[in-house]
């Protein structure tokens, strides 16, 4: 629309016309970009399709995590789109109630994190070293070791807490709560306030 209209501006008028004509008429839909973006509803419905098959795909793959990030998705299936228009493809998208967008990930608007029996009791020994030793947790793999836990099911676990923004990764197999990372800082603020830096 818009392009073709500064490419043409003599037929702005009548090309307004025609696209409003068969917006009408359902020929079209208006998706309410910076200038308009036209999408046939045939195109718009295959790609909702596109987007729910492979966000049910992601989520049976990866049931701990929140969401496809926005790029891969773009990767995978808009690669040809500029970036405004797949925005406004993703917004168009999330308000027709056919995704959810929040942290720069997409997911299917039904789509939680959900732990299994083993993973919650996993989860739950985490949460008790984390509230033990709240500075100097355990790593992963020595809780593993020591309460004989898969590590793979540990490190599922630590990796959904973190993604849930419920602990920090400040490196490999350090991690704390972020309750810890937050008491941490406040500390860290007063002691400035107090001392300077």
């Amino acid at each position: 629309g818009e392009e073709i209209t500064k490419a043409l501006p003599g037929l702005a008028g009548e090309m307004n016309e025609i696209t409003g004509d068969m917006a009408a008429a359902g020929r079209l839909l208006v998706l309410p970009a910076a200038g308009k973006l036209y999408i046939h509803p045939e195109r718009y419905e295959g790609l909702c399709r596109q987007v729910a098959e492979t966000l049910e795909r992601f989520h049976k793959q990866q049931p701990l995590k929140v969401g496809l990030p926005q790029e891969e998705l773009r990767t995978r299936l808009f690669a040809g789109l500029a970036p405004r228009v797949f925005a406004e493809i993703l917004n168009y998208l999330a308000a027709d109630g056919a995704l959810a967008m929040e942290d720069q990930k997409v997911r299917r608007p039904e789509h939680s994190v959900t732990l299994s029996p083993a993973e919650a009791a996993v989860k739950a020994k985490l949460d008790a070293a984390h509230r033990e030793n709240p500075f100097s947790p355990p790593a992963a793999g020595e809780l593993a070791a020591a309460e004989k836990l898969d590590p793979a099911v540990v490190e599922r676990v630590v990796e959904a807490m973190v993604e849930l923004g419920e602990a920090v990764r400040l490196s490999g197999d350090v991690v704390l709560a972020r309750t810890a990372v937050e008491a941490a800082k406040e500390k860290a603020a007063v002691h400035i306030s107090q001392n300077g830096s």
